[in-house]
């Protein structure tokens, strides 16, 4: 079984918003897709964090730009995750808006697979 968790979160001009929900099944979460609308011009990060870890996009070290989130303008893109969750993990979008004049609107779909297990013939 898959199911999805979506997320539809506007974000005001120069702020940050948090939305958690709740993973529905004990699985893997297999993918994430992110739609930008026209006027974010890479001025709108996005993070996906299950619990405290930060699995969108994978943080990495290095340039000493410090963390820094998804941005992208007028697209819907498609991130492969493989990260298992438990029922009832939080699941948060973080969106950061950077804009000084607009808020924005992000949307995400996250795709959840069920954890199959083997119980024999």
């Amino acid at each position: 079984m898959v199911v999805e968790v979506n997320y539809r979160v506007t974000t005001g001009s120069l702020a940050t918003t948090n939305t958690t929900r709740y993973s529905p099944i004990k699985g893997i979460i297999n993918s994430c897709i992110l739609h930008f609308p026209p006027g974010c011009n890479a001025l709108v990060e996005c993070f996906l964090n299950v619990g405290t870890v930060q699995i969108l996009p994978y943080p990495t070290r290095g340039s000493g730009t410090g963390n820094v989130g998804i941005a992208l303008d007028s697209t819907t893109q498609s991130f492969n995750i493989t990260h298992p969750v438990d029922k009832n993990d939080p699941i948060e979008l973080k969106i950061v808006n950077h804009d000084d004049t607009e808020g924005h609107t992000i949307s995400a779909i996250l795709l959840i697979s069920e954890k199959e297990t083997y119980t024999g013939p």
